[in-house]
């Protein structure tokens, strides 16, 4: 618990006591007596049960308090069997009564009750809710779960089901498999939707999504937009050993020159990267200024993914741009990272739920040109076919010694690179050739202790 910002309260003799203390060591917690930044508002004590409600601000520029930050965060949580004597210290809470939880505190939602429904026949209805189920024994196996709307040219019955898993069916599928509809309220129109779960074994699932269904029509559709990097190795090649590598992904307004005159909404965000990523942002950029983060996860875990509920609704117009970054460490691998689905590969995903929906944009992410990668580096001529894709891989895996000024080479590179951007929907793409281009950031933020209180 080295660094930790810990409250500390019981409850004697019906009044509540509560510390602000900090922990430097592997000892006792000590009282921060520079400012007290904890503070206690109701408690009781029943049946051997202690329950203290407590508050404490977001930021409170003190050196002894831990920033709350967007993203995630960890929790730690013991408690002891007795009442500090007056004028005596807390005791050792013993390793059996201690614990750790990983709660999203900047992020809030009030899910609806469950309704069930019953002999439907066809009728108009609104998704208003979804629900995330993943088999109890196997949360070791589940690596991700995605669902996508199919394109409309896209028909399937029962007789023309592609059969096969994975990459056996991947020609098949082409047109579901790009349009991330996760959570979409479909509203009335008529689509095949797939779902896709990615396994880390081989062992049986009951894993899926629960709807929540209504016949209430609501004024809008909700929809996803996704901004960040393609997840194949053209996209990601991270150096190992790195403490730190960047890569930057841009939206500009020429794909966001459709977006509705009076703009959309935007309610949630989910940061994705797998295990090498440690913080994902992404800002919206108006006449080469950024105004702000749309959403900033600056702490990230691949382990303990959250769906992001905005603390300020958010809205977008005709000609935002939007750069996305996504940071990783690779200090704990001694070989290449690229882009890929499997948990050791990696991706750079900031997906956004929003409204109304729009049916002719689900994404805008990037890659570097292939272009760049043949004359920079691979000295071959590569296209976008598999078989240049996996004789890429290889050179990137086999051929490459790594210093610390290729490294660093290799991040200039990345900076500067010419980009291809992909923006629209399955089938419709718009393809255009960029490069990151210069904005002015925003002004450092100074430490400000009246931000919002937490609860």
């Amino acid at each position: 618990m080295i660094g930790a910002d810990i409250g500390v309260g019981w409850i004697s003799n019906g009044n509540i006591y509560f510390q602000d203390r900090y922990a430097h060591g592997f000892q006792t917690p000590m009282i921060d007596n520079t400012t007290t930044d904890w503070f206690a508002m109701n408690g009781k004590e029943e049946n051997g049960w202690t329950a203290i409600q407590f508050r404490r601000k977001l930021e409170t520029c003190d050196t002894m308090d831990v920033p709350i930050r967007s993203g995630t965060t960890i929790l730690i949580f013991a408690y002891g069997l007795t009442d500090p004597e007056e004028n005596e210290d807390i005791e050792y809470h013993t390793a059996s009564r201690r614990e750790t939880k990983i709660i999203p505190l900047l992020s809030y939602a009030n899910p609806p009750e469950e309704s069930k429904f019953y002999d439907l026949d066809t009728f108009e209805f609104r998704l208003n809710n979804y629900k995330i189920l993943i088999d109890v024994q196997n949360r070791d196996l589940v690596h991700h779960l995605l669902m996508y709307e199919c394109d409309p040219l896209a028909i399937f019955n029962d007789e023309n089901l592609p059969e096969g898993i994975c990459n056996d069916i991947s020609t098949k599928i082409n047109l579901c498999s790009s349009n991330i509809a996760n959570g979409w309220a479909v509203g009335g129109d008529v689509l095949d939707i797939l779902l896709e779960v990615i396994f880390i074994s081989n062992r049986r699932d009951s894993s899926g999504i629960r709807f929540y269904l209504g016949t209430s029509l609501r004024q809008y559709d909700l929809g996803y937009l996704t901004f960040g990097v393609k997840s194949n190795a053209f996209g990601i090649a991270i150096p190992p050993l790195m403490d730190r590598f960047v890569i930057d992904s841009y939206c500009n307004a020429n794909a966001t020159k459709n977006f509705p005159s009076a703009g959309i909404t935007v309610l949630s965000a989910f940061p994705h990267t797998h295990l090498q990523g440690t913080s994902v942002w992404t800002k919206i950029i108006r006449h080469h200024h950024v105004k702000q983060y749309l959403f900033n996860a600056e702490v990230y875990s691949f382990n303990h993914q959250y769906q992001y509920r905005l603390l300020k609704q958010t809205r977008l117009y005709p000609g935002d741009e939007f750069v996305t970054r996504c940071t990783y460490t690779t200090k704990n691998k001694n070989i290449i990272t690229l882009g890929g689905e499997r948990t050791e590969d990696e991706m750079c995903l900031h997906m956004f739920t929003y409204y109304p929906r729009m049916k002719d944009i689900y994404k805008c992410t990037t890659m570097v040109s292939l272009h760049s990668w043949s004359t920079m580096w691979y000295n071959k001529t590569v296209t976008d076919e598999k078989t240049d894709l996996v004789d890429f891989k290889q050179w990137l895996r086999q051929n490459i010694t790594w210093t610390t000024d290729l490294k660093e080479k290799w991040q200039t590179f990345y900076n500067q690179a010419e980009l291809t951007l992909m923006s629209g929907v399955s089938g419709q793409l718009n393809i255009q050739t960029i490069h990151l281009p210069k904005y002015q950031d925003l002004t450092p933020e100074q430490c400000n202790s009246s931000r919002v209180t937490i609860l």
